[in-house]
């Protein structure tokens, strides 16, 4: 699977709050990647005018927040409160 079909899979786990058996195996897919050295967070990429910026890859961090709300039990609401929500 290309890393920006890859991307558009996170992006929607995250988005939906999935968590089952193939979202999961999504993320491990990152987990590989970045261990590969094939994804990174981070990337250095050139502008039109030839200058190098850093671009952030959001869709390799949220891969963290799918984690999250898979490894958490369902609680009562009000009970915590999570950056990734």
């Amino acid at each position: 699977m290309e890393n920006a079909v890859l991307a558009q899979r996170i992006e929607e786990h995250f988005k939906s709050g999935n968590t089952d058996i193939a979202a999961l195996a999504d993320v491990e897919t990152v987990i590989a990647r970045l261990d590969e050295g094939t994804v990174t967070v981070v990337e250095r990429r050139q502008n039109s005018d030839g200058e190098s910026n850093w671009q952030v890859n959001a869709w390799v961090k949220k891969r963290s927040c799918c984690i999250s709300h898979a490894s958490i039990e369902k609680m009562e609401e009000g009970e915590f409160f999570t950056k990734c929500s």
